[in-house]
C-alpha cells in the first residue's frame, strides 16, 4: 500500500520509512511520529503513524469485544481513553451503546502472536498479552515507566489496564523486612486500591492519586 486517502480528515498519503526523528506528531493520535512506517502529505504537513493510518472506520476490539467501536474527530470535552486512562487528542473510537472511549494507541495493540492470546499467570484475574507497535508509547499503570520496544503488554479484564509482567505477578509471600520491626511473621499483599486511604508507613507519603492506587497491605500471620 503505497498511499491511502484518509477521511479524517481527507489527504491523499504516500507511504515511506522514516529513518531518523522527526520530532512531528501524528496527526490522528498526537503522539510523536518515530521513526519508521508514517503516511506523509506534503501540502500541509502532515504525519501519520502508519498504524494509525491503516486503522478502519469501525473496529471490532479484544478490549470491547462486545460492541463494535467507531473512530470520530474528538470533541474538546472528551472523556480519557478506558484503556489506559491517558487523556489524549485526536481521533479516538468510541461505543455507541455505552461509554466506552478508546484511543487509537491502544486500538493498535493485537494479541501476541508468540505468548498467546489467554495466559494462565499469577493473577487473580484474566489476562491478555499484547504485541507493542513500534510506532506508540504505552507506559505501565502500575509502575508508570514506559514499555520497552519489544516488551509484551498485559491486559487485565477486571482492572482494565495495561501492566507489565513483572509488575502485576508481583507475589503474596511471607516475608520479613527491616523497615518492619515486627517478632510475628507477615505478609505483604499487593493492592490495587480506587482511593489513597492511608499513609505508607515507609516514606510517610500518600501514594499517587490514580484511579488505582498499586500499594502493599502488611498483613500479620
Amino acid at each position: 500500500m503505497n498511499s491511502i486517502t484518509h477521511f479524517s480528515p481527507p489527504h491523499e498519503l504516500k507511504r515511506e520509512e522514516m529513518v531518523i526523528r522527526s520530532y512531528e506528531k501524528c496527526k490522528l493520535c498526537q503522539q510523536e511520529v518515530l521513526p519508521g512506517v508514517v503516511y506523509r502529505c506534503e501540502r500541509p504537513k502532515y504525519f501519520v503513524h502508519g498504524s494509525c493510518a491503516e486503522l478502519p472506520w469501525h473496529l471490532r476490539h479484544p478490549f470491547h469485544p462486545d460492541h463494535t467501536l467507531t473512530q470520530f474527530d474528538i470533541a474538546p470535552d472528551s472523556k480519557s481513553c478506558s484503556v489506559c486512562g491517558d487523556h489524549f487528542g485526536g481521533c479516538a473510537y468510541r461505543c455507541s451503546e455505552c461509554e466506552f472511549v478508546l484511543n487509537l494507541s491502544c486500538a493498535a495493540l493485537t494479541p501476541s502472536r508468540i505468548r498467546g492470546p489467554e495466559l494462565k499467570i499469577n493473577h487473580q484475574h484474566p489476562v491478555t498479552a499484547f504485541d507493542k507497535p513500534k510506532d506508540h508509547k504505552y507506559s505501565c499503570f502500575i509502575c508508570g515507566e514506559p514499555f520497552g520496544y519489544y516488551q509484551a503488554i498485559y491486559f487485565c479484564s477486571e482492572y482494565k489496564r495495561l501492566m507489565h509482567e513483572s509488575c502485576f505477578t508481583i507475589p503474596q509471600t511471607q516475608i520479613e523486612r527491616p523497615f518492619h520491626r515486627c517478632k510475628r511473621s507477615t505478609t505483604l499483599t499487593f493492592l490495587l486500591r480506587t482511593l489513597p486511604d492511608r499513609l505508607c508507613n515507609l516514606c510517610g507519603q500518600w501514594p499517587s492519586p490514580r484511579f488505582f492506587i498499586p500499594m502493599f497491605l502488611v498483613r500479620l500471620l
